[in-house]
């Protein structure tokens, strides 16, 4: 019989509303962005949530070869060290990768081990065509163990399912050392208490991109902890714990070129190739620029829509002949918010050279601080 854990953290640091819509989740690949420079991971979030639990590839000690590993995890590694739950996504520079857990069987070995020898260590080999993600779960076999890891999470919890081989050797690894951006001294101070027979807590605080940096967490398993081991280096960190028993944009892990700041680069293309974005927020305006798609519907609410058009768009005709707002000539370089929210179409003719005499007036162009004497 196959052993199953089950293995909740939750996490402290120092309006809504329900709609009936279609799950357009089903379109999303969390692996875009995690080759290369795109610097973003593959593991569960949910909007706005204090943890991230996903997979770590490489967490080497910070210098420019560590780069890569901003987010923990480069697509085509192929060997894990763990899953830690804090990550950023997408940031041209690292930090986070607190709490590394690793689900192990056999002889314990508290050394990681390296990228390029993984059998010396406890990181585990993984397969591509083993390995899984989409918006909230992320789940991989982990090869030197026949353990397969599932994952998901609420704003504040991680919960993990690893399914063991039979075995009377399970063990979780819990690794307070590690992180992302390593260095020596990185790590503060850290603690950890084994309360009951199903519940550790504990504390790290870390240096680094964000100083003096404070996470407690509390694990809570679903199976009473047999036995458990205790290692401390010459930090008087805790190290071991075992248990017995251009921004181009496209669906692939190179889809994102470079790192995009947690998002809003992404953001900022996909608002963008709409053909208006919000470059002054609190203006209410939106600045009218070059669409990316031939027609795009957005619901605004109350059953109304939102409809832009981009007729003759193609890779030469990307400049602006004409715009049309609800059926009338649109000469504005803008729009604003309440054109959007009231519902209607909004027409883009495209050509193969600007028009100059579009939206060229003084009074047609957008807000701005700056004007000319």
């Amino acid at each position: 019989m196959r052993f199953i854990f089950i293995l909740m953290l939750s996490f402290l640091f120092s309006n809504s509303y329900a709609q009936k819509s279609e799950n357009l989740t089903k379109y999303v690949n969390p692996f875009i962005g995690t080759s290369g420079e795109g610097h973003t991971y593959p593991g569960a979030t949910v909007p706005f949530g204090m943890v991230q639990p996903s997979p770590d590839t490489h967490l080497p000690d910070f210098n420019k070869s560590a780069f890569p590993w901003c987010a923990g995890y480069q697509y085509n590694d192929n060997s894990i060290i763990g899953f830690s739950q804090t990550h950023f996504s997408g940031t041209g520079h690292s930090d986070m990768g607190d709490i590394l857990i690793m689900p192990v069987v056999g002889a314990l070995n508290l050394d990681p081990g390296t990228k390029e020898n993984p059998e010396e260590g406890y990181r585990s080999k993984i397969l591509k065509s083993e390995e899984w993600a989409e918006p909230g779960y992320y789940s991989v076999m982990l090869k030197k163990y026949n353990i397969k890891a599932e994952m998901t999470a609420t704003e504040r919890t991680a919960f993990y399912k690893f399914t063991y081989p039979k075995t009377d050797t399970a063990r979780i690894i819990l690794d307070l050392t590690q992180s992302i951006y390593n260095y020596d001294g990185k790590v503060i101070w850290s603690e950890v208490r084994v309360k009951d027979s199903c519940t550790i807590t504990g504390y790290r605080q870390t240096k680094g991109w964000a100083a003096d940096r404070k996470v407690f967490f509390i694990i809570k398993f679903s199976h009473p902890i047999a036995g458990f081991g205790l290692l401390n280096d010459e930090e008087f960190i805790y190290k071991g714990f075992g248990k017995r028993d251009k921004l181009v944009i496209n669906n692939t892990p190179d889809g994102i070129c470079g790192n995009e700041d947690c998002g809003q680069m992404s953001a900022w293309y996909i608002f963008s190739s709409l053909g208006f974005y919000p470059v002054c927020p609190g203006s209410m305006e939106y600045v009218i620029g070059t669409p990316k798609l031939n027609k795009a519907i957005i619901s605004v609410g109350d059953n109304k829509k939102f409809t832009i058009t981009a007729i003759n768009l193609s890779e030469k005709n990307f400049y602006i002949q004409s715009v049309i707002l609800n059926g009338k000539e649109w000469n504005k370089a803008y729009i604003r918010h309440e054109d959007i929210m009231s519902g209607g179409e909004l027409v883009f003719e495209m050509g193969p050279e600007p028009n100059k005499g579009w939206a060229t007036g003084s009074e047609l162009v957008p807000y701005s601080m700056t004007k000319k004497n």
